[in-house]
């Protein structure tokens, strides 16, 4: 379950990152609809990389769009700056592996993406490295 709203936050926390006019977008609005489809204040679909910073500076996440769709690699990051996902989408849809990780930078799980679905399966470490869970 925390993997699954983990998910959903890396695709959705974006909705408040952007800029009508540059290539990279940071802290201003986009849009979004129902489909997922974004585009700038001015109609424009996003195409470029959206970054959201933590209120103290330090960034917090970002995420390529090509055409107005998720379409690239997805970081998100802990306000210390490590890196605490990261993933692929394609045409909107999680496909690739997504890994998770603890502050200490240890894998804490992966999963892996084809076309939107969960394909394979998981699995998730406790910060020493022994296997927590695999799920199918």
């Amino acid at each position: 379950m925390k993997k699954n709203i983990l998910l959903c936050v890396c695709s959705l926390f974006f909705l408040t990152a952007a800029n009508a006019s540059a290539q990279e977008y940071n802290n201003l609005n986009i849009e979004c609809d129902e489909t997922g489809f974004c585009k700038d204040k001015l109609g424009n679909p996003i195409t470029g990389v959206v970054k959201k910073n933590y209120a103290s500076g330090a960034l917090e996440g970002e995420v390529s769009f090509k055409d107005g769709r998720q379409d690239g690699i997805v970081k998100m990051y802990y306000e210390s700056g490590a890196l605490k996902t990261e993933m692929n989408f394609k045409g909107n849809l999680p496909d690739g592996i997504m890994n998770t990780y603890y502050e200490s930078g240890v894998l804490e799980g992966t999963v892996n993406f084809k076309d939107g679905q969960k394909n394979g399966q998981g699995k998730w470490y406790y910060e020493s490295g022994a296997i927590q869970a695999e799920v199918n």
